[in-house]
């Protein structure tokens, strides 16, 4: 999705400010990197989407690539890396407030990873289920898109494992049967399946008034009616992937479950 670097710079741009990411780059998305930050995040609270942030970043002149270092470092880290190349030198930039939920983490090989921040080509955890455990490996992404959702289809979910998840109504999740079942059928006290195959309860269901973004990824974008590999780990609960979610009416009634009939 284009809103991060085209949407945010344009709107930058039509307010005199120099934007942190650079369009030479597609993959160097620093302000996507400064949102994960604390310091970051609480200057968003509250705020509307695209309001320009001031950044420091450590950048490269010549080849235009910015690299990105906590407030406490960036300075220090930037001296030392102009020292090895006169190219290097802290950059004053501005990044957007993103309406991207920014706390839903994939699970991938290499640990938990901020949805975000995922691109085609990466590696995440799928999922098949054998009697009813799940089983996981590592697949690169096919897919990945970020979407709005207005305040009619926002759905907010707190779980037990102290989780929080912003989902569309169409969101698919595992159910401890092994059946599957769209977000819009979740109620307050449902278990659904964690990563290690453990219950994993919801505690609160609202549908809140909000500009919000969420995240699409599949790992395999052809879908033969079986839900093995469509399988991902968000935030310690098993979800399906945007194959399955688009695919589910399809889908065999015996991998339904029924209050989602």
């Amino acid at each position: 999705m284009s809103y991060i670097i085209t949407d945010c710079n344009a709107d930058l741009a039509a307010k005199g400010l120099t934007p942190c990411d650079s369009t030479e780059i597609s993959n160097n998305k620093p302000c996507l990197q400064l949102q994960q930050q604390e310091s970051f995040h609480q200057l968003c609270q509250g705020a509307t989407t695209f309001r320009p942030i001031q950044a420091l970043v450590c950048r490269n002149s010549e080849t235009k690539q910015s690299l990105v270092f906590t407030p406490d470092l960036i300075i220090s880290s930037c001296q030392e890396m102009s020292t090895k190349d006169p190219n290097w030198s802290l950059f004053q930039c501005y990044c957007c407030c993103s309406d991207y939920d920014l706390h839903t983490f994939i699970v991938t090989p290499f640990g938990d990873t901020a949805v975000q921040l995922l691109d085609v080509g990466n590696p995440v955890l799928v999922g098949t289920m054998t009697a009813n455990k799940p089983t996981w490996s590592s697949m690169d992404l096919v897919f990945t898109s970020g979407i709005p959702v207005t305040n009619e289809n926002a759905i907010v979910m707190t779980f037990d494992n102290n989780q929080t998840l912003t989902v569309t109504s169409d969101h698919v999740f595992l159910r401890m049967n092994s059946k599957v079942i769209r977000a819009e059928y979740a109620f307050v006290g449902m278990k659904i399946m964690g990563a290690e195959g453990n219950p994993v309860t919801i505690k609160s269901i609202s549908r809140q008034t909000m500009d919000a973004s969420v995240y699409n990824i599949a790992a395999v974008s052809t879908f033969d009616g079986s839900i093995d590999n469509h399988l991902v780990c968000s935030n310690g609960i098993i979800s399906g992937d945007y194959t399955l979610q688009i695919n589910f009416d399809t889908l065999n009634a015996s991998l339904v479950d029924e209050s989602a009939a």
